[in-house]
């Protein structure tokens, strides 16, 4: 092999390597594209004891979660929060029923509060109301016709029992959806 040969060769071969360190990385970007969004792989989450829920009295709980964004994995911080009514009367059980609702206003996102003078809720930044099931009201605390394109958007929820303890827990499984639209959108 001569000197030219040996330099062709070695020419040849570093162009394979800068191709595979540029072209490997980009064939992976485009492959985690076609992988499964976080939504659809999110599940139900333990967010509060059933027996520590007042009954028919909103409770707010923080939903704790892994939150990712370009460079960094947070892995438990709170990714949103809800609102938790244990429906009905008595000694909580397997069968008690609870309504799950986001704290996300559905017209532009603040966080929804209780109504401090009847059960219900309402948007601090355009006084949208809701009754204590999350539908509209129909108007603001002014009296005027509400902004909000629809009622609070309810959550899949379940009572589990805790295979340890045996003490009932509310699982939750937290979305986000689009805001402004009247249809409940969930977002990826």
């Amino acid at each position: 092999m001569n000197r030219r040969e040996l330099l062709k060769w070695c020419a040849r071969t570093l162009r394979v390597g800068i191709a595979a360190v540029i072209g490997i990385p980009a064939v992976q970007y485009v492959l985690d594209t076609f992988k499964k969004s976080p939504r659809e792989s999110a599940g139900l989450t333990r967010v509060k004891r059933l027996k520590d829920l007042p009954p028919n009295k909103p409770t707010l709980v923080p939903i704790m979660g892994r939150r990712l964004d370009a460079w960094t994995q947070y892995e438990a911080t709170i990714i949103g929060q809800v609102w938790l009514i244990r429906e009905g009367d008595g000694e909580p059980s397997e069968t008690t029923k609870v309504l799950a609702l986001s704290s996300i206003c559905p017209h532009t996102g603040c966080q929804v509060r209780t109504l401090a003078s009847s059960p219900g809720f309402f948007c601090p930044c355009h006084q949208a109301k809701f009754n204590q099931a999350g539908d509209m009201d129909g108007s603001t605390q002014a009296g005027a016709k509400s902004p909000a394109p629809r009622g609070m958007d309810s959550l899949e929820c379940q009572v589990v029992k805790h295979e340890g303890t045996g003490d009932l827990w509310v699982e939750v499984k937290y979305e986000r959806f689009k805001q402004g639209d009247v249809k409940k959108i969930p977002l990826a």
